[in-house]
């Protein structure tokens, strides 16, 4: 049995292939070696609980496994263990919105608006988590701050994407 680290690699390597699996044997090899890694973490995690980067890493795999509402369970472990991080912030965000937890994301975006009014990311997260809430014109006015700050041309485009669906919204609100 390979060890989780080892299992951890070989899994971040086929990925690196940016390409389906080609055979059904690939597909199981890809698939164990998600599975001894998430295993692997999750013991980790285990004896480690006060360690963010091995939940956030466990997290990640149960987030690539489907296990979403586990994955961020994880990720807000992390986070609260170490907020000042970045990536965990967004990971955490992009949880709370896939598990429908909009007012979680809502208020953690505030709070990285607050710490760290230049970034967009936070603007584009409060502006995200506001869409499903009802608040279009928060959400509008969120995004249109995030998408004046310096931003690569996908993010742009995803803040265009969610523009376009949050003005006929508040269009449409009564």
């Amino acid at each position: 049995r390979e060890s989780f680290l080892a299992a951890s690699t070989r899994f971040q390597e086929l990925l690196k292939r940016k390409e389906p699996p080609k055979t059904q044997s690939e597909g199981l090899a890809l698939q164990q070696s998600l599975d001894a890694a998430a295993k692997g973490f999750g013991k980790a995690a285990e004896q480690e609980p006060e360690n963010p980067l091995i939940r956030f890493a466990y997290a990640g795999f149960l987030s690539a496994m489907g296990e979403i509402e586990i994955c961020r369970e994880e990720f807000a472990a992390a986070h609260r263990l170490a907020p000042s991080i970045p990536r965990l912030s967004s990971a955490l965000y992009e949880a709370d919105l896939r598990t429908n937890h909009y007012a979680e994301c809502l208020s953690l975006a505030e709070s990285e608006v607050a710490r760290h009014p230049e970034s967009p990311m936070g603007w584009i997260s409060r502006g995200q988590a506001r869409i499903p809430l009802g608040d279009f014109e928060g959400a509008i006015a969120d995004l249109e701050k995030a998408d004046k700050m310096p931003i690569d041309s996908a993010t742009a485009k995803f803040v265009g994407n969610l523009l376009q669906t949050a003005r006929p919204l508040l269009a449409a609100w009564p």
